[in-house]
């Protein structure tokens, strides 16, 4: 998993850049919600060439980090995905919606329009036989 784990200790380790939202007010996470929530982050990344809730004049500062997420999860600052085409930036704010209960699930990403275009037309007839998606 990205982002951020709990050590033997009991302490939080991991980079805060892919800290999902809630795992900053609550200890019991949906860990599939937060690969997810790191997921969105990794394609922000990859798109934008800089991680969505850092403050762009203090990259390495890790508390305006989490208190951007803090932000964002009560409300108080919007998320804004890179230029891209509609569906990537619809897939992104789905990924990095800001409550784990809203966010779509990973087996609804390989689903998703902006995920499977381009791939052969028997992609999700073939995957779904395989095993790789549900029924």
């Amino acid at each position: 998993m990205l982002g951020i784990a709990f050590s033997p200790d009991g302490t939080k380790v991991g980079t805060a850049s892919y800290l999902a939202p809630e795992v900053v007010h609550d200890s019991n996470y949906d860990a599939f919600g937060c690969d997810g929530w790191a997921i969105g982050v990794c394609l922000h990344v990859m798109l934008a060439r800089q991680y969505p809730f850092n403050d762009p004049r203090h990259q390495n500062d890790d508390r305006t980090t989490v208190r951007n997420l803090v932000k964002y999860y009560n409300g108080e600052l919007k998320y804004q995905p890179p230029a891209s085409s509609a569906p990537c930036q619809e897939l992104m704010r789905r990924l990095l919606a800001p409550h784990h209960q809203d966010r779509i699930r990973l087996e609804e990403v390989v689903l998703h329009p902006w995920f499977v275009t381009g791939f052969p037309e028997n992609y999700l007839v073939e995957a779904t036989h395989m095993g790789s998606l549900p029924e």
